[in-house]
Order: structure tokens, then C-alpha cells, then sequence
């Protein structure tokens, strides 16, 4: 357990670290600079910046290098002014968007069920209420013969609708959702059509020559053309279900877990698992953008 802490406490050291770092960064460059080099410096730090606040998911991170790039900013009235009025300029189409793609999801939520709730159902069946000394699928705790468990789950959830929210892309040609809980859904990595992102570009007036100038409009880009979605759904294809322990040791699993999220595994046995869900995607849900999927 001391271990455990001594981990988090120095993955959380880190965290912080990193991001002071870039934020002084960002703020030494705007103390050096001339009004006209704090443009261009601006722009290229845009790109990064809105890379890392992609990936972190987290509103603190958001601000703080927010911050940052205002200071720099400012080193040009001009300049600031230019940013201001093109945040105005797009964000109310950001706002459109935005709703379009979260009523389209709630539509398709309709007609679909959660990781959680595909479990639930497997754990109501006659074939698992047969068996009282089975283990149960919607706990993590493995006391029986997995592949009688996988093959229950699996007769429940396979064929079905399903969905799961935070996806991101891993290694391997494959997208997860986070592991929030024991369970998370892979799919093949998504690409949002290409034709998708150029109208979302065009809405954001970026074009050859002509870059995001909000960080706002750089992370929806950013998030676009790297496949990180709010939310996908599907068919159910597949079940696996997986040791933790084994899952974290030999699997590049912090992608399934939000930045600055690192699991305490000091208490975990050999008998909990986790759930894998394999999905063949129809829909993507992206904060901008909602695509129905052949």
C-alpha cells in the first residue's frame, strides 16, 4: 500500500510538473518576444497546447495554459484583438454544433444499452439464476469457470446495441472507452470522415494559410482529426473478460483511464476482472460533429 501511494503521489508530482512547465513556458516567451514574434509563437504553441488539453479532459488544465496564451497574446493589442473577435466570431457555431451532435447521441442512446446495463441483464437470466455459486458478471470478482461466465454474458450481450462514453484511440488500430468502472469497450480506431472534418474547419474559418486562433477551435480540430470521441455505439461482436492484474501489466492500459486517474491496484487479487466489450461501430459521437456509420 505504501508503494501504491508513494506511485500516485509521484504520478500526480509529475502531472503537475508537466503542465506548470509548459504554462511558464508559454509566459517566459511572452516576457522575450516582440508584439510580432508573440503571434507567430502564439499560433505554433496553439497546436501543442490544444493537444495536451485534448488528452487531459480536464477544464483545470484547459485554463491554466488558457492563461498562458492570453498573456502571450497581449504582448500585441492588435493581435489580442484579433483573437477576441474570432472566438466571437466561432463560437456560436461551436455552440450549434455542439447540440446537433448531443441530440443525434441521445437518439441513438434510445436504441441502445450501457456496458453496465448488458451486465445487469446477463446477470438476471435464468442460466446464471440457475447456477448460485456462479460468479456474478456485474461485479469484478471472478469465483468460477470464465469461460462458462464469458459464454452467459456473452448469449445476453452479443448482437446487441451498445454504447460507452470518453473513447480514445489506443495502439494497435484500436479506440477504448475509458475504464471507469470493471468494464470498457473496444472498437476498431474510427476516423471521423474526412469530409466531416473539413466542414467543421470550414465553420471555424481555418483554411491554408489561415489557423485556429481560439484554443476552443484548435481542440475541436485537434479532437476531430485524432478520432477522440465523446461517445460511440454499435453491435456487440465480441466478449472477452480479462484478469486486472495481467490487463495492467502487460497492456498499455492508462488509455483506457482520464489523465491524473491512476488505479490502486495494491488490493487487487487474481480473481477480479474485467470486461471487454467488442463492438462493429455505428455511430461516433464527437463534441462537434455526430456520424451515422454504414
Amino acid at each position: 500500500a505504501a508503494d501504491t501511494e508513494q506511485l500516485l503521489a509521484a504520478h500526480e508530482a509529475f502531472r503537475k510538473l508537466m503542465l506548470n512547465s509548459m504554462a511558464d513556458l508559454v509566459s517566459a516567451d511572452a516576457g522575450r518576444v516582440t508584439p510580432e514574434e508573440a503571434q507567430l509563437l502564439y499560433v505554433r504553441y496553439l497546436g501543442p497546447i490544444a493537444r495536451v488539453c485534448a488528452i487531459a479532459g480536464d477544464e483545470t488544465v484547459r485554463e491554466t495554459l488558457q492563461q498562458s496564451l492570453n498573456t502571450l497574446a497581449g504582448r500585441s493589442p492588435e493581435f489580442t484583438q484579433e483573437v477576441a473577435a474570432y472566438a466571437s466570431a466561432t463560437s456560436e457555431a461551436l455552440r450549434w454544433r455542439n447540440r446537433m451532435s448531443a441530440a443525434h447521441a441521445r437518439t441513438a442512446r434510445q436504441e441502445a444499452q450501457s456496458l453496465q446495463a448488458l451486465l445487469d441483464a446477463a446477470s438476471a437470466t435464468d442460466a446464471l439464476k440457475s447456477r448460485p455459486a456462479r460468479s456474478n458478471p456485474a461485479v469484478n470478482k471472478l469465483t468460477v469457470s470464465a469461460p462458462l461466465l464469458v459464454q452467459d454474458v456473452a448469449a445476453v450481450a452479443v448482437g446487441k446495441p451498445a454504447f460507452a462514453d470518453f473513447i480514445t484511440p489506443q495502439a494497435n488500430n484500436v479506440s477504448t472507452s475509458w475504464l471507469t468502472t470493471y468494464h470498457f469497450l473496444r472498437l476498431p480506431s474510427q476516423q471521423i470522415p474526412t469530409a466531416e472534418v473539413a466542414a467543421l474547419k470550414r465553420d471555424l474559418l481555418v483554411a491554408e494559410g489561415a489557423p485556429p486562433l481560439s484554443l476552443e477551435a484548435a481542440i475541436a480540430i485537434e479532437t476531430a482529426e485524432s478520432g477522440s470521441l465523446s461517445a460511440a455505439g454499435g453491435e456487440v461482436a465480441g466478449v472477452e473478460l480479462q484478469g486486472t492484474l495481467i490487463h495492467f501489466i502487460r497492456n498499455e492500459a492508462t488509455g483506457h483511464l482520464a489523465v491524473g486517474v491512476t488505479p490502486d491496484l495494491s488490493k487487487t487479487t487474481i480473481a477480479e476482472t474485467l470486461w471487454q466489450f467488442d463492438i462493429q461501430p455505428k455511430w461516433l459521437q464527437h463534441e462537434y460533429i455526430f456520424v451515422n456509420l454504414p
